[in-house]
């Protein structure tokens, strides 16, 4: 019941549509990618730089390290077919003998793979999640700011600054 509130709190936060989405996708990313990795420290900071509504950010990694899990065998399989591919096996070699690089563990099939998706995943995701979160404020909020208990949690933030501008 708590990550019901926490996600109607980020739906219906001032920030706007895009900040919510992007903290989604970058949520994502970080869910599919194995933890202890550079590139998911790299999202981590990049998550913190950026204005995004960091709750979202939490709850949808949960949400995708969970399916990250069940689709580790893909993520393997696709990640496999990009690091033997053999048109990309010298840039493989050159970025391996990098001295910095191989900290990035890119050389790991599943890294590789589940990066590979969630980059892939990450431009529609944005644009699918954005046009819902204005979909959702346009029609359901409305209705929700109606229901008596939801409105004791004071979590339609943006609807009163909606209704000062009429």
């Amino acid at each position: 019941m708590n990550y019901i509130f926490k996600l109607l709190k980020a739906l219906n936060s001032n920030q706007a549509p895009w900040q919510i989405s992007l903290a989604f996708v970058l949520g994502m990313i970080l869910g599919f990618l194995p933890f202890f990795n550079f590139f998911s420290f790299f999202v981590i900071v990049l998550a913190f730089v950026i204005n995004i509504n960091i709750s979202m950010f939490i709850l949808s990694s949960g949400v995708f390290a969970t399916i990250g899990l069940l689709l580790d065998p893909v993520f393997d399989k696709v990640g496999y077919a990009i690091l033997t591919f053999e048109p990309l096996i010298p840039l493989w070699t050159f970025l391996y003998n990098i001295p910095y690089v191989q900290w990035t563990g890119y050389n790991n099939t599943v890294v590789m793979g589940s990066l590979a998706i969630s980059l892939l995943l990450a431009v529609p995701i944005f644009f699918i999640t954005n046009r819902l979160i204005i979909k959702y404020r346009e029609k359901l909020a409305w209705i929700f700011d109606r229901i008596p208990i939801l409105r004791g949690f004071k979590i339609f933030k943006f609807l009163e600054t909606f209704k000062g501008q009429e």
